[in-house]
């Protein structure tokens, strides 16, 4: 079923936008299909070239008033290849006049929107171009927080499963959050807006007894099902006591592993 691009319900203010949304809807982009970087790039002075690259996933060279963007030609899937150009380009927007810029995977990252640097603040520039929130919460906030539904968001934005998720969880209005576990190195998590404040992840260790951990350690893939999970396996603080959390995992390429938490 086709959700309504903007319900009655929903007013859209332009001047409330963030500067990828503003530059989106400069473009005329009022659908998720309207979202061609590569064309919008063109127009901004930015030639798009997807090629090998080694030690980065994408570079921006700036030469006078012109510039261009290379992208790794074998990324991992489309979403990731997308977030890299998206990330570019907003160093090009924002940052053209400072030189080129040259990006690693960590550089390059949907997750990492909390801190405030210059890849930082490009990767927020980049996942308002990819996911733009003036598209994304209309349908969100008709969407359970679960990875099946941020499968459904990833494949109508051509986003990566990660991107989608943090999106999802942040306009959802229940207590959801997203977490990562990667195998020898620290996870993550993004609070939605809904999330208490006092209630933070446990994101060193993995609870044993937990699908999620035989993802992370196992040999096997997928995604599990949808299950309840006691709170304090996942999350610590003052009302977590005799609470469940909706759980929903999945093994990410690289091998780490992405779950979308919901407070029951």
């Amino acid at each position: 079923m086709r959700v309504p691009l903007f319900p009655m319900s929903m007013r859209i203010n332009p001047a409330a936008f963030s500067p990828g949304e503003v530059l989106l809807w400069r473009h005329g982009v009022v659908e998720p299909e309207h979202i061609d970087l590569d064309a919008i790039a063109a127009a901004e002075g930015v030639a798009v070239r997807y090629r090998p690259l080694s030690g980065c996933e994408a570079r921006l060279v700036v030469v006078d008033d012109r510039g261009i963007i290379s992208v790794r030609h074998d990324a991992a899937n489309i979403g990731r290849q997308r977030f890299s150009l998206a990330h570019e380009l907003a160093h090009w927007m924002r940052d053209r006049h400072s030189g080129g810029a040259l990006c690693s995977s960590d550089d390059i990252s949907p997750s990492d929107l909390g801190a405030r640097s210059k890849e930082t603040e490009a990767n927020a520039y980049a996942s308002q171009l990819v996911l733009p929130d003036y598209l994304v919460a209309p349908r969100a906030t008709a969407l359970a927080p679960t990875l099946d539904a941020a499968q459904t968001l990833a494949k109508t934005f051509k986003s990566s499963m990660t991107a989608a998720a943090i999106k999802l969880v942040r306009h959802v209005p229940v207590p959801a959050w997203v977490v990562c576990h990667r195998p020898n190195r620290a996870g993550w998590f993004i609070r939605g807006r809904a999330a208490p404040p006092d209630l933070f992840v446990i994101t060193a260790e993995l609870h044993h007894d937990s699908p999620a951990f035989a993802l992370l350690y196992g040999n096997q893939g997928g995604r599990t099902p949808i299950h309840l999970e006691p709170a304090s396996r996942w999350l610590s603080g003052p009302v977590t006591r005799g609470k469940d959390v909706q759980c929903q995992s999945m093994r990410l390429p690289e091998g780490s592993v992405l779950t979308i938490l919901s407070l029951k």
